[in-house]
């Protein structure tokens, strides 16, 4: 149940800018709980990573959704985004632009999502904020 595993994982940040939303009560599919626990939590963090301290306005979004073909997760934050440059390396094993951190996160995610027939897509306008839209 992507709507329970989802909730649970975010549990775990107490930040106030952090919001879940959806329509769906439930919404199954094949997928390892634990994966996509850490996948959630992994995108969540760096969400509100990205956001500057010194920023007035935070805000972390998980939605929740279905279309036609797909349920989405999308996490989106209005942090600083992501250049162009640097968004063909954002899934390269051991990429980071920060100083902590392994850099293996969102390469993790995106084979996650692969060994499970999924996709992950990133969406970001440098300045702005960053989305990542898991798709299932």
């Amino acid at each position: 149940n992507i709507v329970q595993t989802s909730k649970k994982a975010i549990e775990i940040f107490h930040e106030e800018f952090v919001y879940f939303n959806t329509t769906e009560k439930e919404i199954f599919t094949l997928f390892d709980r634990a994966q996509l626990t850490r996948i959630v939590t992994n995108l969540v963090k760096n969400a509100i990573q990205a956001i500057p301290e010194e920023q007035e306005t935070k805000s972390v979004i998980i939605d929740l959704s279905k279309t036609e073909k797909y349920f989405v997760l999308k996490v989106s934050d209005n942090g600083i985004g992501i250049s162009a440059d640097l968004m063909e390396k954002i899934f390269i094993p051991f990429f980071s632009t920060r100083k902590t951190g392994s850099g293996i996160g969102l390469s993790l995610c995106k084979q996650i999502m692969m060994l499970h027939k999924g996709n992950i897509k990133v969406q970001s306008v440098a300045g702005e904020g960053t989305a990542f839209l898991l798709l299932f």
